[in-house]
């Protein structure tokens, strides 16, 4: 909606800011510096890309954590598509593109690219 913005920072937090505001209305807690963020294009949801080797998706109406995804090393870059597909990019020098319905059944990818 554009009502909120959400960045990732080397303290190891996700912050949530309203956009009219510009106060911080939540903080989510990640293992390692936050590389990247991207919102889903419903914006009920967003992914993090993490300095400790994990994709995180995000409930961005409660903070909370939905699902983790190991990849081989920090993960530096994500973006969603409109068609519900997630590409990362990591350090690893892999592209991983994981369709929606994967990450809610639990799959690790479905397609790797060296």
């Amino acid at each position: 909606s554009g009502s909120r913005l959400a960045t990732g920072c080397g303290d190891k937090k996700l912050r949530f800011i309203n956009a009219a505001t510009g106060e911080v209305d939540l903080i989510v807690d990640h293992g390692d510096l936050v590389w990247c963020v991207s919102w889903h294009a419903f914006g009920a949801r967003l992914a993090t890309g993490c300095g400790d080797k994990r994709l995180r998706l995000i409930d961005a109406a409660t903070g909370q954590v939905e699902r983790e995804v190991e990849h081989g090393e920090e993960v530096c870059c994500v973006a969603w598509h409109l068609s519900g597909w997630l590409a990362t990019g990591c350090r690893d020098k892999k592209l991983r593109l994981i369709k929606d319905k994967a990450l809610a059944s639990k799959e690790k990818f479905i397609y790797e690219v060296v």
